[in-house]
Order: C-alpha cells, then sequence, then structure tokens
C-alpha cells in the first residue's frame, strides 16, 4: 500500500470515527443514562451504544496513524511524542470500550476500577498534545490543530469514573469536565 492509500484510508477511518463518535454522543443524551450504567448493561441499547463506542475508537486509531503519517517530518519531536501519547491513550480506550461491551453486562463493578479513569486521561492528554503538534506542524489547516483535540478530549465519557455510592457510575470526567448533568 503506497503512502498516499494509507492516508487517504485513514482519512475515511477519521471520518468515519467523526460520525461514529456523534451517534454515541446522541444515544448518551436521549437513551443512556449514565448515572445506572450498571442496571443498563444487559439491555439491547447498551450494548448497541458500547458496540458503537468501541468501533468509533478503532476507527480513530486507524485515523490518528494516516494524520500523523501526513504530517510526519514537519511535526518533529513534539508530533511523534503527541502521537505516541494519543495512540496509547487511544488504544487503552479501545480496551476500556471492549471491556464496556463485553465485561461490564457480566460484572459492573468493573466501572469503578481506577484504570477506566487512567485510559481517559491519558486519552485527552494525548490528542491535546497531538493537537499542538497539529499546529506547530502547520500541515493541516489551523481550525484542525484546534477542533481535532478540543473535540476528543472532551469526549472523555461520563461514565469513566464513579461514584462512591454502590459503584453508580457518576457524570464526572477525570478531568472535570466533558459531561453536562441532567435534570432529575
Amino acid at each position: 500500500m503506497s503512502a498516499s492509500s494509507l492516508i487517504r484510508w485513514s482519512g475515511l477511518a477519521a471520518v468515519l470515527a467523526g460520525v461514529v463518535l456523534i451517534l454515541v454522543e446522541l444515544m448518551e443524551l436521549f437513551a443512556i443514562d449514565l448515572e445506572n450504567l450498571g442496571t443498563q448493561a444487559a439491555t439491547g441499547t447498551f450494548a448497541f451504544w458500547a458496540g458503537l463506542t468501541l468501533l468509533s475508537m478503532v476507527l480513530l486509531s486507524l485515523g490518528l496513524v494516516g494524520i500523523y503519517s501526513h504530517q510526519l517530518e514537519a511535526a518533529g519531536v513534539l508530533g511523534l511524542a503527541g502521537f505516541l501519547v494519543a495512540f496509547f491513550g487511544t488504544a487503552l480506550t479501545v480496551g476500556a470500550s471492549w471491556a464496556l461491551l463485553f465485561i461490564v453486562p457480566l460484572a459492573p463493578a468493573v466501572l469503578g476500577t481506577p484504570w477506566f479513569e487512567l485510559s481517559f486521561l491519558l486519552f485527552a492528554l494525548g490528542w491535546v498534545l497531538f493537537g499542538v503538534a497539529i499546529l506547530r506542524a502547520r500541515v493541516f489547516p489551523r481550525a484542525a490543530g484546534v477542533l481535532v483535540p478540543s473535540s476528543l478530549a472532551w469526549r472523555s465519557p461520563g461514565w469513566a469514573s464513579t461514584s462512591s455510592q454502590e459503584g453508580a457510575p457518576s457524570r464526572s470526567t477525570p478531568s472535570g469536565c466533558g459531561k453536562f448533568p441532567r435534570s432529575p
């Protein structure tokens, strides 16, 4: 596969990841109760949402490779560092999303582990760092350097951390932002 083909396919994967992430967000707003994920874990809606979350993170991993390879020379050391942290954080998020789909329905207490928070913290940190590298490389439009990391850093899901009450997921994220509380 040529470098230009890799970049094209990776770009398509990144766009599809964005579309799927919009669907995930819409489901979180209208169909998924992030306050009670443990009780919803056995439903079909939860499985569909968790599957979409997993798909979006896998597509995002593929897209990241193409974005980085397109600006490889111009991005320098900061680009490499941003790529590595973003890739590692996204890979951990793929694992957390897989656990959400296949393990949480059997053992909802898994949501209370710190590994979920760590994976999303690295995810957010890596994409912010990578966004700074995009800005400095000036290969992509400036808007890409701002929008890509900010939209993904804010994506840290509300189910990533749990409250102390019976292991029920809370709406807070590792960074303390990203989800707005629903009215009771």
